[in-house]
């Protein structure tokens, strides 16, 4: 989880972003801030002092993202599922406040879904994945039938950090265009079975 270590930071993006680009005055406008359901206390306090006596804000206002996600849907108690690149957070919302000592927490987010997916690409379907820098693509068109072949360029001359990035970035794209959550639990269960 990531936290605010430096506050003139901070007050440079607010200032790029809310006084040159918006435009607003400050000094005369309330804040709403979101927070994630899992923070802290200090930190918070810390933010609040800091938009009083730096930014001089006339009022703020701190909530939760999960709280304002349920009053997006129209409900005051719900369970919120937020699940995000690196970790997924269930908070109970009960009458517009968030029961932080409920808040669950597992590390399993879509990075860690998309190195499972890569390594099952990649391990047990034997399938290399290549980034489109290192192979040409031709397409024919015979008889009113569209093919391509390929064919890989040689020596490309690429970090192997890019490249592993590269790879990574065809396997989210993969991620996010077939992969869902079934409605239903056993729903999906006969499709996942008949890949394997």
């Amino acid at each position: 989880m990531l936290f605010v270590v430096n506050f003139d930071v901070v007050e440079e993006i607010l200032a790029a972003s809310l006084v040159r680009s918006l435009r607003l005055p400050v000094k005369e406008t309330p804040l709403l801030f979101t927070e994630g359901s899992i923070h802290n206390k200090d930190l918070r306090l810390k933010m609040t002092e800091f938009l009083f006596e730096r930014m001089q804000a006339p009022s703020i206002f701190l909530c939760k993202d999960s709280v304002l996600s349920s009053f997006a849907c129209g409900r005051s108690t719900a369970i919120v599922l937020d699940s995000g690149a690196d970790f997924t957070t269930a908070t109970p919302v009960h009458d517009g406040y968030a029961l932080q000592k409920c808040t669950l927490r597992n590390n399993i987010g879509g990075n860690y879904i998309a190195e499972k997916l890569s390594k099952w690409i990649t391990e047990e379907k034997s399938v290399e994945i290549k980034p489109r820098f290192t192979f040409n693509r031709k397409f024919t068109n015979v008889d009113g039938v569209e093919n391509f072949t390929t064919t890989p360029i040689e020596n490309v001359n690429c970090d192997p950090g890019y490249y592993k990035y590269s790879q990574m970035q065809i396997v989210k794209d993969i991620k996010e265009e077939y992969l869902y959550v079934a409605e239903e639990p056993m729903q999906g269960l006969g499709a996942a079975q008949s890949i394997r």
